[in-house]
């Protein structure tokens, strides 16, 4: 994913968020996703704000930038239930 997200020249998150399942997409097992029980995407949003995701990654962008051997990140990574 993440080489794709490159070569496409779009952030990784922006990825995952487009591929994932939405409300009444049926999974490979036969469940169908109903409306209003499907929370994965309302939840990954609250927590990309509520954890200042971006505001984290700057800040890690920034102390990779000064040290040369110590490296920081911030990875989301969404589940299907």
């Amino acid at each position: 994913l993440e080489h794709l997200a490159t070569e496409l020249r779009v952030p990784p998150d922006a990825l995952r968020e487009a591929n994932m399942y939405a409300e009444g997409d049926a999974l490979p097992f036969g469940q169908v996703l109903c409306a209003g029980e499907w929370r994965v995407p309302r939840a990954w949003r609250e927590l990309r704000e509520g954890a200042e995701v971006e505001a984290r990654r700057e800040a890690a962008a920034a102390f990779n930038a000064a040290h040369r051997w110590r490296k920081r990140g911030v990875a989301m990574l969404p589940t299907k239930f």
